[in-house]
């Protein structure tokens, strides 16, 4: 064997040497086996890690949105009960009784049949021997306060005309006020008035004749004599008496109030409904304001942390395969030179070129990273919740 030969064993025995302790190094890489070991035991954990990762957040979420949810609740029932004082208090209404009553003789014309000039209530009477009627009124008013108002009474009395007993449709009607208007002030809780009044029956009933005869007519009448209370809700017949007028003989029907029961308004007291009116207002601003901010909130959530987590989920979770979720960052080489990729998907095209484990770290609330790392580069993909509020 020459020298020639012998140079090129030397030379292929220290190239065979070289491959053999290359070979040894690329096997026995401290760093690569520390990552892989750390691998092993993450990806054991990750199943656990992300289920509860999820379930704080959207525990979190709908925690406030529970908070506003109630306080929007008690808001409204606050507001609904102040609105239901002021309107209390702006109108207080109370009761009050009525009680009335009317008593009357029938008064006859000169007659050979009865001694006694005035016959008593609660008979059958004659038409054509009849004069007048003679009639007292009786009203009471028990208010359940005290109040102050001004009220005036009078009797009135109405000769009708309609087609037939049976029709209420009026032909003609003829008012005449009997007494004159008198005023008064109640300044207490009880309103009493007697009135006396004498009817003139027998004019009454000659002046509907008349009618009846002159459009030559088939139709009864009727005369109505009341006691009329006027304030400031307008006139309120009490008591009335119902007289036929052109029949033989008649009957007279009364109409009294029997303890009628009546709401009337008071005073309200000023202060307290401006107390009750500023709170009404104050709860109404305060429950549009936290509506408004629940509103608010929940299309955040929906726009922003939502999707960054639906996203962060999605990824973990179709991916799961080749992601290992890492406890902290010691097992990243510091040393490496970081490269910054844009998207998952770049970082998924590199692990599978250097055929690489992804290496996941939840770095806050609203942060995540992921890593590959080759023997000397360690490719980072970022993302953040911030990245989603402007899409």
């Amino acid at each position: 064997m020459n020298n020639n030969e012998n140079i090129e064993l030397l030379n292929l025995d220290e190239n065979t040497k070289q491959l053999d302790i290359n070979v040894e190094n690329l096997g026995s890489s401290s760093t690569d086996r520390s990552i892989l070991v750390n691998d092993e035991q993450s990806i054991n954990n990750s199943t656990n890690e992300k289920p509860a990762m999820y379930e704080n957040e959207s525990n979190l979420n709908k925690s406030t949105i529970a908070k506003y949810m109630l306080s929007c609740a008690l808001l409204i029932v606050c507001l609904g009960g102040s609105l239901s004082l002021y309107n209390r208090s702006k109108i207080n209404n109370s009761q009050y009784v009525e009680n009335s009553s009317v008593n009357y003789q029938v008064c006859l014309k000169n007659n050979n049949y009865y001694k006694s000039k005035c016959l008593n209530e609660g008979t059958e009477y004659i038409t054509s021997l009849t004069d007048s009627i003679r009639v007292d009124f009786n009203y009471n008013g028990v208010y359940q306060e005290k109040i102050e108002k001004d009220y005036s009474y009078y009797v009135k009395s109405s000769i009708i005309v309609t087609p037939s007993e049976e029709n209420d449709r009026e032909l003609y009607k003829k008012t005449t006020k009997l007494t004159k208007i008198e005023s008064n002030k109640i300044n207490g809780n009880v309103i009493n008035i007697v009135q006396s009044v004498e009817v003139p029956f027998a004019k009454s009933s000659l002046h509907a004749q008349k009618y009846i005869n002159e459009y030559s007519l088939i139709g009864d009448s009727k005369l109505l004599v009341a006691l009329v209370i006027k304030d400031t809700k307008g006139e309120t017949e009490v008591a009335s008496l119902n007289i036929p007028l052109n029949k033989l003989t008649y009957s007279i029907t009364k109409n009294e109030l029997k303890n009628s029961v009546n709401q009337y308004e008071t005073k309200s007291n000023n202060l307290l409904k401006y107390v009750f009116l500023i709170l009404t207002i104050a709860l109404g601003i305060a429950t549009i304001i936290v509506a408004y901010k629940l509103l608010d909130y929940i299309k955040k959530n929906r726009s922003f942390v939502s999707k960054y987590n639906y996203e962060l989920k999605k990824i973990l979770d179709t991916y799961d395969r080749v992601i290992v979720t890492l406890t902290d960052t010691t097992t990243i080489v510091n040393e490496n030179e970081i490269y910054d990729v844009q998207t998952f998907l770049e970082l998924l095209d590199v692990r599978d070129t250097i055929d690489k484990p992804i290496l996941y770290h939840k770095a806050s609330e609203t942060k995540a990273e992921f890593y590959v790392q080759d023997i000397d580069k360690t490719y980072l993909f970022t993302m953040k919740e911030a990245d989603f509020t402007s899409k």
